[in-house]
C-alpha cells in the first residue's frame, strides 16, 4: 500500500513541494550527508561537495557543486539520493542530482 494519503500528496511528491511547509535546505542536508559518508576518493585526490542548491521541480533536481565533479561515483549519487528522498519525503518519485564544476557540468 502506497503510503502517500492523497492523489494531492503524491503529486506534491512528484512536484518537489512539501505540504508541511519545510524549506528545502539543499545546502544544509548535502553538508549533514558529507559528514556521515564523505565521498570516495583516491589517495591524495580529496573529492569536495562544495555546495548544493534546487534547480528544478517535477521531477525534483538538484546541482551540486564539486571540485572533482566526474570523480563521484555512481554508488555515491545513490547515497545522497536515497538521503535527499528519506529528509524530504519525495519516495515515489524520481530525483536527479547533478554534479557540476564551478562554472561548468557534468
Amino acid at each position: 500500500m502506497s503510503e502517500y494519503k492523497s492523489l494531492d500528496e503524491l503529486a506534491g511528491a512528484l512536484q518537489g513541494v512539501l505540504s508541511d511547509g519545510k524549506v528545502l535546505d539543499a545546502a544544509r542536508l548535502r553538508g549533514e550527508l558529507t559528514d556521515r559518508l564523505s565521498p570516495p576518493q583516491k589517495a591524495g585526490d580529496e573529492v569536495k561537495l562544495l555546495y548544493a542548491s534546487q534547480i528544478g521541480t517535477a521531477p525534483p533536481e538538484f546541482a551540486i557543486v564539486s571540485n572533482r565533479p566526474l570523480d563521484i561515483h555512481e554508488s555515491y549519487l545513490r547515497y545522497l539520493q536515497r538521503g535527499f528522498r528519506e529528509a524530504w519525503s519525495f519516495n515515489g518519485s524520481p530525483l536527479r542530482i547533478k554534479f557540476t564544476s564551478r562554472g561548468g557540468r557534468r
